[in-house]
């Protein structure tokens, strides 16, 4: 069993689609928090008294990046799970650079297909769009491209589904590091079962 706890709605609602597709047989349950405030207040506590329940399960946090510096972040989380006594085999920590809109600009084609009123025109050509984890306002850049209201949540469900075809190509390296985890992750679990 895995738990993947994740930040906030628009994550889970992605990550749960996404890994449901490509990963069908993986045993996932997930955690969702509401911001990061409440992630922080409550994740130790979460993993220790889960952990005690599921001592066999693995767990795997994924955050958005946002204005923090990503190694201390993930250093402080690392930190989170071996205070609540995870072994570091037991854990993996997945830092999404910068927002989950970054993961979405590193497939512009999947976008399209997940929303019509994508504008064709932008390449991922394009500068900015090549590596879309050093775009510090991606949600505004996604928000540019669609000629629909952005509603976050439900994009997110929309476009997971055309993602998991793609993932090979997806430009986002924090995009790529989240499925090597899913991998790595998946692979643990064919082993245990």
């Amino acid at each position: 069993m895995i738990f993947l706890f994740t930040e906030e709605p628009s994550l889970q609602a992605f990550v749960t689609i996404l890994i449901a597709k490509l990963f069908p047989t993986l045993n996932v349950q997930y955690r969702r928090y509401q911001g990061k405030q409440d992630f922080k207040k409550n994740i130790r506590n979460n993993i220790a008294t889960l952990s005690k329940q599921y001592p066999h399960a693995k767990f795997m946090v994924v955050l958005d990046k946002d204005s923090h510096d990503c190694k201390t972040l993930k250093a402080g989380l690392k930190e989170e799970c071996e205070q609540a006594g995870l072994d570091t085999s037991q854990f993996l920590i997945r830092i999404v650079c910068t927002e989950l809109e970054s993961w979405y600009l590193g497939d512009l084609e999947a976008i399209s297909k997940a929303d019509f009123s994508f504008r064709q025109k932008v390449s991922q050509k394009n500068q900015k769009f090549r590596d879309p984890d050093r775009l510090a306002n991606a949600k505004q850049e996604l928000q540019k491209l669609l000629k629909s209201v952005y509603v976050p949540t439900q994009f997110a469900s929309q476009v997971a589904l055309h993602f998991a075809n793609r993932i090979d190509v997806n430009c986002s390296c924090s995009f790529q590091h989240f499925i090597s985890g899913l991998k790595k992750l998946s692979t643990i679990e064919e082993a245990c079962t």
